[in-house]
């Protein structure tokens, strides 16, 4: 009995301990609603705090004066800070680390296209982390892609992909991207390139102090109560 009762005991310190350290990925906003905090997968967090007010308050505004008139045009809010970094969780406190970032690429991912041709047909796409599909059209735009070899140099002007050609003998190249992230297409086979950008490494305001929030106080977007379901937001509403 006392065994059953000290397994028992055990395994509710662990749950309790486990379920303390470990926060769902969304959007959370401080106590004060002027600091919206971004949690995504591999403890990476995206944050940005305003000035006066934020799109949180100006929503929760509108749904009191019940204004139904839809908006016309854009709500510009200003940002006070914004940055990225790496999270923890210790006793209860949400800890941002935040760290300097050389460019904004977060992931690379490589995918054979079925049609194959003589030369090798390279796309190279360039997609949001984290914000919507309405918005991936405005990541990419102006984009400068260079070879090491100097046989490639591009630019993809309004549009966030490009496509170009290669031959065989020029596999394995080693591709720039905006002078500051590299990679090497290693196959020789016509392929889609997608580079994953995180947003908030692109609008970085430099250096942030590191921040602790206490989880009890963060609200989670899209409800009322702490820690509940997000929605997305994007950087002008």
């Amino acid at each position: 009995m006392k065994n059953l009762f000290l397994k028992t005991y055990l395994l509710f310190i662990f749950i309790n301990t486990y379920s303390q350290n470990k926060i769902d990925s969304g959007i959370y906003w401080s106590e004060d609603k002027l600091s919206s905090i971004t949690l995504l997968k591999n403890n990476q967090f995206g944050y940005t705090s305003f000035h006066g007010t934020s799109p949180y308050l100006y929503k929760e505004k509108r749904k009191k004066e019940n204004y139904k008139r839809k908006m016309c045009g854009t709500i510009h809010f200003s940002v006070n800070e914004q940055g990225t970094g790496t999270y923890s969780i210790n006793k209860n406190n949400l800890l941002l680390n935040f760290i300097k970032t050389s460019h904004a690429v977060d992931s690379i991912s490589f995918k054979k296209t079925k049609k194959q041709t003589k030369e090798i047909s390279i796309k190279l796409k360039i997609k949001s982390y984290f914000y919507r599909e309405t918005f991936d059209n405005f990541i990419g735009i102006g984009t400068d892609i260079k070879s090491k070899d100097g046989t490639i140099d591009l630019n993809t002007q309004f549009e966030n992909y490009i496509v170009f050609n290669l031959n065989r003998n020029q596999i394995p190249m080693e591709i720039t991207i905006n002078n500051n992230y590299s990679f090497i297409i290693k196959k020789k086979y016509s392929q889609e390139i997608t580079l994953f950008y995180n947003d908030f490494k692109m609008m970085s305001t430099g250096d942030i102090d590191n921040k602790i929030y206490d989880l009890k106080k963060l609200t989670k977007e899209g409800t009322k109560n702490n820690l509940q379901q997000p929605f997305n937001i994007s950087p002008s509403l």
